[in-house]
């Protein structure tokens, strides 16, 4: 996320007020220490103008922002998770990963107002 940010000359500060969060709290996102779900994923990626499966597939690519981190933003079930999720789709063309990204995201939020 961070390469991704920097790249396209953004400031923690910038995203965070995006994602309407805290720069504090939005930093800790970046280096591991705060989780972010499949919105803010969604939302950084309208922003930064780059497909969301690109920041996904960073949490589990070698090397990647996470990684250095010690893989302290996802526990392992969650790695999984993401892996599984770009295993799935790795099929799709770019906008129908896109779609499926959106209906997630979608789908997460009404599931946090049922009683799972």
């Amino acid at each position: 996320m961070r390469s991704a940010r920097k790249k396209a000359h953004v400031t923690q500060a910038k995203l965070a007020e995006v994602l309407n969060l805290s720069t504090s709290h939005f930093s800790g996102m970046e280096r591991g220490y705060k989780r972010f779900t499949i919105a803010h994923i969604v939302t950084i990626a309208r922003y930064l103008d780059i497909p969301a499966s690109t920041l996904l597939a960073g949490l589990t690519d070698e090397g990647s922002d996470i990684e250095m981190h010690d893989n302290k933003m996802l526990s392992f079930p969650a790695k999984q998770a993401a892996q599984d999720f770009c295993n799935l789709v790795h099929n799709c063309s770019q906008e129908e990963r896109e779609a499926i990204l959106e209906v997630c995201s979608i789908f997460v939020g009404q599931m946090s107002k049922l009683d799972f």
